[in-house]
């Protein structure tokens, strides 16, 4: 089962031009055309921005040029004028963006998800009080307040685990961030996302937005630090986006209201449990109150 979800503003993973533009002054021409990202995997619904660098035939990076995009298969994947791809239904498109007489093209896969592949979602839509016997992990620390899920503890990190089944390896999970009590992300530290998580441990693939910092990152938590394997400067989500992690194989995707926004690979951890963590540490910040509205998780 995946939330439902309103659109939120699209994240761009990177930008070397403009749209809808046209050459300038003495302007020399487009020498070559690089798309990233290539090899994007997606499920049906999902996005992800394209990004164009356009650099003439010394190297140097045009930016007031046109750039137009198609797809090799409209049934599968669409992607508008300013580069967004949306897969439609499971197979494999090229995309394409075009500059003058320069051309690249990257390979976008969507995928379905299997056949009975087990999923389970909570909507904590209950009376206020404990999560309920479907979680683990630190769920004593948790509660519910009007339908959406607080903190109880006054400092650090508070997960919980969906403990009501067993996933496949190749899982994902998400939350719809809650009203936030009137406020902000900002206010604490982050709400995080995990596949894979170890009890015995506490590893997993996690993805969050780090308010410390200021960005989105994909990283192998649980450690000492633990490892971030990918970040995204971005302005915080707000009430009612959705954060999403997946992991295919070796392959961890970091997903803001369906658009594809980081990716990373780390081959240690071959499975585990999902849920969803609040992070939280002392010093001037507020109790993180109303927090997650909604999860979802399961098999890829």
């Amino acid at each position: 089962m995946t939330i439902r979800h309103r659109l939120g503003a699209v994240l761009v993973l990177a930008a070397g031009w403009g749209c809808g533009g046209t050459p300038t002054g003495n302007s020399v021409p487009v020498a070559s055309v690089t798309i990233e990202p290539d090899g994007v995997t997606l499920g049906i619904g999902q996005t992800v921005q394209l990004a164009v660098t356009l650099r003439d035939a010394a190297g140097a990076v045009l930016t007031d040029r046109s750039v137009t995009f198609s797809s090799t298969n409209a049934s599968v994947v669409t992607v508008s004028s300013t580069g967004v791809v949306s897969a439609e239904a499971a197979g494999t498109a090229s995309v394409t963006a075009a500059a003058e007489a320069e051309t690249d093209a990257v390979t976008i896969l969507v995928q379905p998800a299997p056949p009975g592949a087990l999923t389970a979602a909570d909507n904590f839509d209950r009376a206020d009080g404990p999560l309920g016997p479907n979680w683990g992990g630190q769920t004593a620390n948790l509660t519910l307040e009007s339908g959406e899920v607080s903190m109880i503890q006054t400092t650090g990190n508070t997960g919980a685990v969906w403990a009501a089944d067993a996933f496949g390896p190749d899982q994902f999970s998400e939350v719809v961030i809650g009203s936030l009590n009137g406020g902000s992300i900002l206010d604490f530290r982050g709400i995080q996302v995990f596949t894979r998580f170890q009890s015995a441990t506490s590893l997993r693939y996690a993805f969050h937005y780090f308010a410390d910092i200021g960005d989105y990152q994909i990283k192998f938590d649980g450690g000492t630090p633990g490892e971030v394997l990918a970040t995204l400067p971005a302005p915080p989500p707000g009430p009612g986006d959705v954060l999403r992690v997946e992991v295919r194989g070796s392959t961890i995707r970091g997903f803001v209201n369906g658009q594809l926004v980081l990716q990373a690979t780390h081959t240690q951890l071959t499975g585990g449990e999902i849920g969803f963590l609040i992070g939280y540490t002392q010093g001037g910040q507020v109790r993180p109150r109303r927090t997650v509205t909604a999860w979802a998780g399961g098999e890829l």
